[in-house]
């Protein structure tokens, strides 16, 4: 019954390992990069506000 549903399930079960270490992979990659992307807006938007380090309205206002 489920090669008649999922015929392809049976044909490529070799390559379902290396598919989903890649799937894990570009998730791990994807993930580091909004980190890092969230963490650097976050500090430009608390070093511009209003009684920042550097108050910057027009970025802070792009930003928030």
């Amino acid at each position: 019954m489920v090669t008649k549903l999922f015929p392809n399930v049976i044909e490529f079960a070799s390559d379902f390992p290396q598919a989903i270490i890649d799937t894990l992979l570009m998730l791990v990659i994807s993930g580091l990069i909004s980190v890092v992307i969230g963490i650097l807006l976050a500090v430009i938007v608390v070093v511009t506000r209003k009684d920042g380090l550097k108050e910057n309205q027009p970025v802070f206002w792009m930003l928030r």
